[in-house]
């Protein structure tokens, strides 16, 4: 059977003495080796533009649109060079787009449709990998930036960005799944990373003005999402180094920050935040397993740092924003602990909560003003339990050895204990 090439090129040439400049008219190059291949170039821009395909083995389709409905210079640039069998590829441009697409390998799927002067790269080298990127709407202007890398089989990818100078990267290596990077704002910043086997992330949502998202996942099985950050200045970063890890982000307002890293095996970890300018740090960290932690929150400012298996840990903050003052650490160092701080923020809560060993249990519950709690556990088997409400509160709570318990209610003002076992 013979290649099929159909070029479809409408072009008006014009000879102007206006000016000295020299235009170049559209151009097309098509190089085609194998077996059944199909290729389709169609510019209706006036000037400058420049397609090319290359198609080397069988079953493979390209094709390229280039379009600007303005007379003018069009100067759009669009690449495609395909190396093995029944591989698709499709690029839609508007005005002063380039697009480049490789790929290497069989099967693969991949999909470029840009506006005016917007910028995007797809390489696939493996087998059965989908990419799609779409920065077709949102204006006429939009200098979005977009680019996927996807090494390995059965990789899907997927990036849609709406508003001026967002740029969005995806690398995956292996066997992966990334429901896509979704931007609607201007100058947002996400990028994804997956480097394994059956990681799926569940996507990175941004809507409003200079955010940034992060997502690195190395190993296998691990799931994480940047599901809703809705507002300006935001940051939010996930890394799992691991297997069979969950984590999710969801920040709605300005100026919040939220990081998050897990490096072991099935932890799970979760940060929600409301208001404007909180931070959020949670850490599973070394070589952990089966660890969890929740962060919920209306500001301000909150860590968790976790190693060791099958711990679970737990900040919650809420305010009215009046003479708000949170702040919460909880750190575990061992097996099978919980630990657990509620916090109403009308002024200056503080909490701590740091256990080191195996099987303790810690809870703070602060309601009020100028309240300060700290509970400290060495050993195995300990628990502390500290619930204050009213104002000017300390307490402190510190077990050095196994099996203590201790039990702490504040209610009123200017109060103060401290408990020291053994």
């Amino acid at each position: 059977m013979l290649n099929r090439f159909l070029t479809f090129v409408m072009v008006a040439v014009f000879t102007l003495s206006l000016s000295a400049m020299a235009i170049a008219n559209p151009t097309s190059t098509v190089t085609q080796s194998g077996t059944d291949n199909t290729a389709v170039v169609q510019q209706d821009g006036t000037t400058g533009d420049d397609a090319t395909i290359d198609q080397l083995g069988d079953y493979n389709i390209a094709d390229i649109y280039q379009t600007y409905s303005q007379a003018g210079y069009s100067s759009s640039i669009a690449d495609q060079d395909q190396d093995g069998d029944f591989n698709v590829a499709h690029i839609q441009h508007s005005k002063l787009s380039y697009g480049y697409q490789t790929q290497d390998g069989d099967v693969n799927t991949a999909n470029i449709d840009q506006g005016a002067y917007d910028y995007a790269e797809q390489t696939q080298t493996g087998d059965n990998n989908v990419a799609d990127i779409d920065q077709s709407t949102g204006g006429w202007t939009h200098s979005n930036e977009a680019y996927q890398t996807q090494t390995g089989n059965d990789n899907t990818a997927t990036i849609g960005q709406i508003g001026v100078d967002n740029y969005a990267e995806q690398t995956q290596i292996g066997n992966n799944y990334a429901n896509g990077i979704h931007q609607t704002g201007d100058r947002n910043d996400a990028e994804q990373y997956q480097d394994g086997s059956g990681n799926v992330l569940t996507g990175i949502i941004q809507t409003g003005d200079d955010n940034e998202a992060y997502q690195e996942q190395v190993g296998n099985d691990n799931t994480a999402g940047i599901e809703d950050q809705i507002g300006n200045n935001n940051v939010a970063s996930q890394v799992q180094l691991g297997n069979s890890n969950n984590a999710s982000i969801d920040q709605s307002s300005n100026g919040e920050a939220a990081t998050m890293e897990q490096v072991g095996d099935y932890n799970t970890a979760g940060i929600n935040q409301t208001g404007d300018e909180n931070k959020a740090v949670g850490s599973n960290d070394w070589w952990t397993y089966d660890n969890s932690q929740l962060v919920e929150h209306v500001p301000e400012d909150v860590g968790i740092y976790q190693e060791g298996y099958t711990n679970w840990a737990a900040i919650g903050q809420t305010s009215t924003m009046v003479n708000y003052g949170h702040q919460a650490r909880i750190r575990q160092y061992g097996d099978d602990n919980y630990a657990d701080v509620l916090q109403d923020g009308e002024a200056f809560n503080q909490a701590a909560i740091r256990q080191d060993g195996d099987d303790n249990d810690a809870y703070v519950d602060q309601d009020g003003k100028f309240l300060n709690a700290y509970t400290a556990h060495f050993g195995d088997d300990n628990y502390s339990d500290i619930t204050q409400t009213g104002t000017s509160n300390t307490a402190e709570c510190l077990h050095n050895g196994d099996g203590f318990s201790s039990t702490i209610t504040q209610s009123g003002t200017g109060n103060f204990i401290s408990v020291i076992k053994p």
